[in-house]
């Protein structure tokens, strides 16, 4: 049970860093009203294209690990369950952080001028994704609620 905790703080470890890049794609800021300075958060998407990347490597690996290691398997109830909420929230996890690796592709590639980013998408884009964050939000509080309990 030690192990699957270390590997729940690995994974909360990799849900800070996701954070710091989503506060940084949609955070607000006066700078990006001042002329010519407009397109330095598309640009700064590209950067965080290789870090998502990164993250979604890492948890991955996280997934097999806890998937594949038959000692990691709980002998109590709450421990199973445990690690059924972990899984369901590395899944969420990985899938917000695909999102947003596939936003911020979008918005790299329209700065560059390769392919315009409209509006419509946009829009259809950040619903889906904010869906996304709400699920892997509604694990982590069930997670955090077991993880109070072992």
């Amino acid at each position: 049970m030690t192990r699957l905790v270390t590997l729940a703080h690995r994974v909360s470890a990799l849900y800070r860093r996701y954070s710091q890049i989503h506060n940084s794609v949609f955070a607000f800021s006066l700078s990006g009203l001042i002329p010519g300075r407009n397109g330095a958060k598309s640009r700064a998407a590209c950067r965080y294209q290789y870090h998502l990347a990164e993250l979604v490597r890492e948890l991955k690996e996280v997934q097999k690990l806890v998937a594949g290691d038959q000692e990691l398997l709980p002998a109590t109830t709450l421990g199973r369950e445990f690690t059924e909420a972990l899984q369901q929230y590395m899944a969420a996890l990985l899938d917000s952080i695909l999102q947003l690796g596939a936003i911020c592709t979008r918005l790299c590639n329209d700065s560059k001028g390769i392919d315009p980013y409209g509006e419509e998408q946009s829009r259809d884009d950040r619903v889906s994704y904010d869906r996304s964050v709400q699920i892997y939000q509604r694990c982590c509080e069930r997670l955090g609620l077991l993880f109070k309990r072992l």
